[in-house]
């Protein structure tokens, strides 16, 4: 308890960095002999907590390289409709953020999808710059739909796979530990279960948000100021794709491949140890 309080007062009043405050555990548990520092390590090594890291690492370099605004701009318009048909422009933008976070923590998604949403509802008008009072009340609207389609699709893209939220990887790990004799939640059988609940719920989400915020005349209003020309533009700006981005988007295959078919990958894993044993 004298461990974790002093932990909890470096955290409380910021006496140090969270980081170093998050590895006092490391030299505090050996200190005071709650526990080996073999064991600390490897606590901190533990499958979930990488798979916790890999996650926010890709995370990182699909934000710094703009993959998800280039994956945003071309599925929105794609689904922009000329003239604009608003209930498949929602459903572009919230269906983009869906697949995003299936495969990166929620939190990062909302913070990498919100900037391309606004940047789309930037270019409708506000306030007196609207046409018609009538156009600027669906324009409102739409504005609306659009924020809170990217924050609950992204919190439901979250639960299709182990990946998506932190919650489902802290779940697999105490299952593991608690349930040790029972078959292990494996990637595959989680999506199995949560992709299919998450596209009802995603479904549910699209129909609310088109009966609460669209109307047959907010296609007329939002025509005006937006169509697939704007994004096109917006899209040729990124230019080509660069070495970078191939590279991230390769090593995003290569990992989703690897959670998808962990059985497979670990079967030839076992033959090419056991390969290189008999060598020896």
């Amino acid at each position: 308890m004298g461990a974790l309080a002093w932990v909890f007062i470096w955290w409380l009043t910021d006496a140090v960095p969270l980081g170093v405050a998050s590895m006092a555990p490391l030299f505090l548990f050996p200190a005071f002999g709650i526990s080996s520092s073999d064991a600390v390590a490897k606590a901190y090594m533990d499958d979930v907590i990488s798979l916790v890291l890999g996650s926010f690492i890709l995370a990182l370099a699909i934000e710094h390289y703009n993959i998800h605004r280039r994956l945003a701009l071309n599925i929105t318009s794609l689904f922009c409709g000329d003239p604009v048909r608003p209930p498949l422009l929602l459903l572009g933008i919230c269906g983009t953020t869906m697949f995003i976070s299936m495969w990166i923590h929620n939190t990062p998604c909302t913070v990498m999808m919100m900037p391309v949403a606004t940047g789309i509802l930037q270019r409708f008008p506000r306030g007196q710059a609207a046409s018609s009072s009538a156009d600027a009340h669906e324009v409102r609207r739409f504005s609306k739909a659009v924020v809170l389609g990217v924050m609950y699709a992204s919190t439901i893209g979250g639960m299709s796979t182990l990946t998506g939220t932190g919650a489902n990887i802290i779940l697999v790990g105490m299952w593991s530990t608690y349930f040790p004799e029972q078959r292990p939640i494996t990637f595959s059988s989680w999506m199995s279960f949560g992709f299919p609940v998450a596209l009802v719920l995603f479904a549910a989400l699209w129909v609310t948000l088109c009966l609460m915020y669209c109307s047959s005349n907010t296609g007329r209003a939002l025509s005006a100021y937006l169509d697939r020309t704007h994004l096109r533009r917006e899209l040729s700006l990124l230019g080509p794709m660069a070495f970078a981005e191939k590279m991230v988007l390769a090593i995003f295959g290569v990992c989703f491949y690897i959670l998808s078919h962990y059985k497979v990958v670990s079967i030839l894993f076992g033959l090419l140890s056991k390969y290189k044993r008999s060598e020896k």
